[in-house]
């Protein structure tokens, strides 16, 4: 499955009015190199992944052609 992602500051959804509707979003603590790598994914992938399930404190691992290696994100979120 091809997913595209973005790197995004603690504020934009907030900024963008994009309601958090299961965890939370992005915090200070993580928008530093060594903070805890963590993500926000959309309701229709986290149905994909775990159907019924809460997303929030699982993994996902994927594949950066960047760093030619895999790397596994923790999920905090799911926006509207």
């Amino acid at each position: 499955m091809d997913v595209e992602w973005r790197v995004v500051t603690p504020s934009f959804f907030e900024t963008l009015g994009i309601e958090i509707v299961r965890g939370r979003a992005f915090t200070e603590a993580e928008d530093r190199a060594d903070g805890p790598h963590v993500v926000v994914i959309t309701e229709r992938l986290a149905q994909r992944f775990w159907p019924d399930q809460d997303p929030v404190g699982r993994t996902l691992e994927y594949w950066t052609v960047r760093r030619r290696s895999s790397v596994w994100r923790q999920t905090c979120g799911t926006p509207t």
